[in-house]
């Protein structure tokens, strides 16, 4: 799949701040950029990397056809049911919805993360007294929350 990105785009990508926030109209490329940022960088073993979307049928509408195009004919373990890529080294790439409870992304240790359409996620996705992992962070881990304004 050949991308063509443009120099606003590549600066966000290449900007060295681990938290990066997107606030953009419709149309900008949102998802485009989410699925850049997830894979511009090269993958250690064993690592995870998530796009978190509101809803998890969101997920699979938005980023899951262009995300298996991207990996097609590569020696790659893609599940369906799970909407997540394992490449041979052991990384995973992951769509989550959070429509199911904060409770269903915490616990796992996870590298690179975005948030996409973040407004539409309940508090506690982030931030709050029940939280997940992403607010407890390591110099490791890469965020991108990403939002539509109208």
């Amino acid at each position: 799949m050949d991308w063509i990105i443009d120099a606003t785009r590549k600066e966000i990508l290449k900007h060295p701040a681990r938290f990066k926030i997107l606030s953009c109209g419709r149309r900008w490329g949102k998802s485009m950029v989410s699925l850049l940022f997830l894979l511009h960088k090269p993958f250690k073993p064993n690592e995870r990397r998530w796009i978190v979307f509101p809803t998890y049928r969101q997920a699979k509408m938005v980023s899951w056809s262009i995300l298996k195009s991207v990996f097609a004919q590569k020696n790659v373990s893609i599940n369906e049911t799970e909407l997540s890529i394992t490449l041979d080294n052991g990384a995973k790439i992951e769509l989550k919805g959070a429509d199911r409870g904060e409770d269903s992304l915490r616990g796992v240790s996870v590298n690179m993360v975005v948030m996409d359409e973040y407004a539409f996620m309940k508090e506690n996705v982030w931030g709050g007294s029940h939280t997940t992992n992403f607010s407890r962070n390591t110099k490791e881990q890469h965020y991108l929350l990403v939002h539509q304004v109208d």
